[in-house]
């Protein structure tokens, strides 16, 4: 989760969603203050590995390794 505090208790002028914008989908959010919020959604490719152990029926996660690899 990314909480954006900046954003607190300012007034929003206008909301847009882009199918394609500049760089890929993305949601664009303009305020009263002449300021404006972009979320870019860009491709990524997640790589998690979980080393596991099976106790009493069910599986217990012992580690979790993750690394975000971008998309060419």
């Amino acid at each position: 989760m990314i909480e954006c505090t900046e954003l607190r208790n300012r007034i929003v002028r206008s909301f847009k969603l882009y199918e394609d914008g500049p760089y890929g989908p993305e949601i664009s959010v303009a305020f009263e203050d002449e300021t404006v919020f972009t979320v870019t959604f860009q491709p990524t490719f997640n790589l998690q590995g979980n080393l596991t152990r099976e106790e009493h029926g069910a599986s217990c996660v012992l580690a979790t390794y993750q690394a975000v690899v971008r998309q060419p």
